[in-house]
């Protein structure tokens, strides 16, 4: 079969110096990572960060469950994907932004051409 391509491997254990030589790195890197401290109010930052974006998706969810009956309407939701983008593409990933509102807005489009 021509297309048929194999890939041996085969693990060798290190030379003695080179074992000896990564046991150093790694205690090293492990004694320079235990002095590392965080910087003073990086955890009220982070929590503080974290309620933001609970409040963001809060009322993100409040806007993608409000009907829009007029394209002003659909427009306000498109707004909201943009802000959130700011400025860049936007990002259609499970559960962004722009997905959530992007989903809502066919929802509405659904129930104004079905009424």
């Amino acid at each position: 079969m021509p297309d048929d391509f194999t890939i041996r491997y085969q693990a060798m254990p290190p030379s003695p110096e080179a074992r000896a030589r990564a046991d150093e790195i790694i205690a090293a890197y492990d004694e320079w990572k235990a002095k590392e401290r965080q910087p003073r109010g990086l955890a009220k930052l982070e929590r503080e960060r974290d309620a933001a974006l609970k409040a963001y998706v809060a009322i993100e969810n409040v806007i993608a469950a409000t009907r829009a009956t007029t394209s002003e309407g659909m427009m306000a939701k498109i707004r909201c994907a943009k802000a959130f983008a700011k400025g860049r593409d936007l990002y259609f990933a499970d559960g962004s932004c722009a997905q959530v509102m992007a989903e809502s807005i066919f929802r509405d489009v659904e129930q104004f051409v079905v009424a």
